[in-house]
């Protein structure tokens, strides 16, 4: 059996399940938003943006140390060895854990430009490092503060890090 439509047929929703709320009804209580979110929950639906695939697996909100007279970004080990080693040639790997470290390309993706800078392990803090012209190539010329988070992530397919300024710490 085949069903069918007319052409000019119109299907009918209902747009909300709760009462008719006019915006003099809400509780002046809330904000904007936060109608916005209730009228999403009790619809059903939602209008955020929710993005499925996140590239950048290690996120860190700077330090003051991380900005200082070191130049060097200090990134934990346990995102490196998940997300970054797996995907480095045996070489590579060797010349990071060797502690003189590896020369590797950061390519900046919110200024589409590429930097040099020096990857290693250090044994003493059990950390990794970025390091040779952080601060100059990075914190001076992007402006970077403490508490900005960025994002980094190694990929494999042309070995160089990607980095990306996340979000912007609020300044007062």
């Amino acid at each position: 059996m085949v069903s069918w439509a007319p052409r000019n047929a119109v299907t009918l929703v209902k747009k909300s399940l709760l009462p008719n709320r006019s915006e003099n009804s809400w509780p002046r209580s809330l904000t904007v938003r936060e109608r916005e979110e209730e009228e999403e929950r009790c619809n059903g639906i939602s209008t955020e943006l929710v993005l499925l695939f996140d590239p950048y697996k290690i996120k860190k909100k700077l330090t003051k140390s991380d900005l200082g007279h070191q130049s060097r970004l200090l990134i934990l080990r346990a995102r490196m060895t998940t997300h970054v080693l797996p995907g480095m040639s045996e070489e590579m790997e060797t010349q990071v854990m060797s502690g003189e470290g590896a020369n590797v390309v950061v390519w900046d993706a919110d200024t589409r430009w590429e930097h040099q800078l020096v990857f290693s392990f250090w044994a003493s803090s059990g950390a990794y490092v970025l390091k040779r012209c952080w601060i100059k190539e990075f914190v001076q010329r992007r402006g970077l503060a403490a508490r900005d988070e960025i994002g980094i992530y190694w990929d494999p397919t042309t070995n160089r890090f990607h980095f990306s300024l996340l979000c912007k710490a609020n300044q007062t």
